[in-house]
């Protein structure tokens, strides 16, 4: 992989900003990207300067998610392996002092969405798009999503996203608690520079003490994460993933009722 698919910047004083950076195919998240990910959100957290942080991506999407290609290609231990690396990134993320801000353009689908959900805040303008697609390929979600997506939008919301595969646009996101601001088109990435530059001339103790009170509330937290490790380990190893990765791929409609 090229070392540039994800980059590491800091734009204004005090933050930190991550970027989804493979627009060609919408900044797809692979393993290797996750991993260089998680580098560097490891890097801002231990950076005594850095006091916010800015998930985003480039060419106008925040994220495709996880690679379809990548599907189906690891044994059972191996996959479980690598949901557990993708949760060391997710607990970071969420046990984090310093405040992170997810800068949504085009669309976050599948694991983009558990990313921008991890965050604290979600910026978004007209071209936002949420895709909840896990059960169009026989996949659950990942990153904690079956908690951070309740928690935003409700328990019954977040059911009938996920189990319907729903696409939500900006509006009905800023309606539903899935975006907190929608600004103009092209005012996403200013939007969020302007709120970080806030939280870095912040009580950077004041800002923790509120994360950890909000973060005590999501006390299934760890059995959600667990859940999800088994549950993306069986799954990505299945018949049913294997048939609606194909079916992706061939642009065609998944037969699920061969794939038992």
């Amino acid at each position: 992989m090229a070392d540039d698919q994800v980059l590491y910047d800091a734009p204004v004083p005090g933050v930190a900003r991550i970027t989804f950076n493979s627009p060609a195919e919408r900044n797809r998240w692979g393993r290797a990207q996750r991993e260089m990910t998680d580098e560097f959100v490891t890097r801002a957290l231990a950076d005594p300067d850095v006091r916010a942080v800015i998930l985003t991506g480039a060419g106008g999407h925040f994220t495709a998610g996880g690679d379809i290609k990548e599907f189906g290609t690891f044994e059972v231990v191996e996959q479980l392996g690598n949901v557990r690396a993708a949760q060391t990134m997710a607990r970071r993320i969420l046990h984090a002092d310093k405040p992170f801000i997810a800068a949504v353009e085009g669309y976050a689908a599948g694991a983009g969405v558990g990313a921008a959900c991890l965050c604290d805040l979600i910026i978004g303008d007209p071209s936002t798009r949420f895709v909840v697609s896990f059960a169009k390929i026989g996949m659950t979600p990942d990153l904690g999503l079956h908690q951070t997506l309740s928690h935003r939008v409700g328990v019954a919301r977040a059911r009938r996203m996920l189990l319907r595969a729903e696409t939500v646009g900006a509006e009905e996101a800023l309606r539903i608690g899935l975006l907190d601001e929608l600004v103009a088109a092209g005012a996403v990435q200013g939007r969020a520079l302007e709120i970080a530059a806030e939280f870095a001339a912040a009580p950077p103790n004041a800002l923790a003490g509120i994360k950890r009170g909000i973060l005590l509330t999501a006390i299934a937290m760890e059995a959600v994460l667990e859940y999800e490790a088994a549950a993306m380990a069986v799954a990505l190893t299945g018949r049913e993933v294997a048939e609606g990765a194909r079916a992706f791929i061939e642009k065609r409609a998944p037969d699920y009722r061969q794939a038992r």
